[in-house]
């Protein structure tokens, strides 16, 4: 009962619609970051010699080719000299979240989750710190890590989504099918009460769940749900 034929289908749905998520929300967090140079001074030198005179011509050096990268959307070559300029700033957190928010809109995931850590290590919360971890723990089947990992993301406003959605599939994997079903409610409810325009699309995923268990009626009861509501608006 653990992983049923149907569950790797089911995985690659909802690993379609959580990248889809993602990518909509690390572009914008991305974009909204932007940095105006007039506004905002991202070198701090109280965590550089700056005796040495090598190291600030290349923290100088990686930081402008950053921050011309990024201006011309250029996501890819940001996070490569915002993380070479980490390397020699490690606790600058402008550079931290920087490197981080590039790294992750980029798909460079495994490097995003190590600065993550190392946000954490310096007690800095980042926004989505949590997602790149989550993500890996995914991939890997891990879902004791996957129901740990989740309980942060939901309590974070911009990786709540996933959050319960990880959540509730972790659960499933865990032979918690009643504890799963709660979660896929709960964030039902969540949606309806922040205003989502149409939060049926989460039966779909209570009837993929009911359709692995091979309880048929059921998963018909939830996607009927789907249809009426969609027959509903024109």
């Amino acid at each position: 009962m653990f992983v049923k034929k149907y569950f790797p289908l089911c995985i690659k749905f909802i690993v379609i619609f959580i990248l889809g998520v993602a990518y909509i929300d690390v572009n914008n967090f991305v974009n909204a970051n932007s940095i105006n140079q007039s506004k905002k001074n991202l070198l701090d030198y109280k965590n550089v010699n700056s005796s040495d005179a090598v190291y600030s011509h290349k923290l100088f050096s990686y930081y402008l080719r950053a921050l011309h990268a990024e201006t011309n959307k250029d996501f890819l070559s940001a996070a490569k000299f915002y993380t070479e300029s980490l390397a020699i700033d490690s606790a600058n957190l402008e550079l931290i979240e920087a490197s981080f928010s590039n790294l992750y809109a980029t798909g460079q995931i495994t490097t995003a989750a190590e600065i993550a850590q190392h946000a954490e290590s310096l007690n800095l919360n980042l926004i989505m710190g949590v997602e790149p971890a989550l993500a890996i723990a995914t991939k890997d089947a891990d879902w004791e890590a996957v129901l740990a990992l989740s309980e942060t993301a939901m309590l974070e406003g911009s990786s709540q989504y996933i959050g319960y959605l990880l959540r509730a599939w972790a659960l499933y994997n865990l032979e918690q099918k009643s504890a799963a079903i709660s979660i896929f409610e709960n964030l039902f409810k969540l949606l309806e009460q922040q205003g989502f325009s149409d939060p049926n699309f989460i039966n779909l995923f209570i009837a993929q769940l009911f359709i692995l268990e091979e309880e048929y009626p059921q998963a018909i009861s939830h996607l009927s749900k789907i249809t009426l509501n969609r027959n509903s608006n024109p």
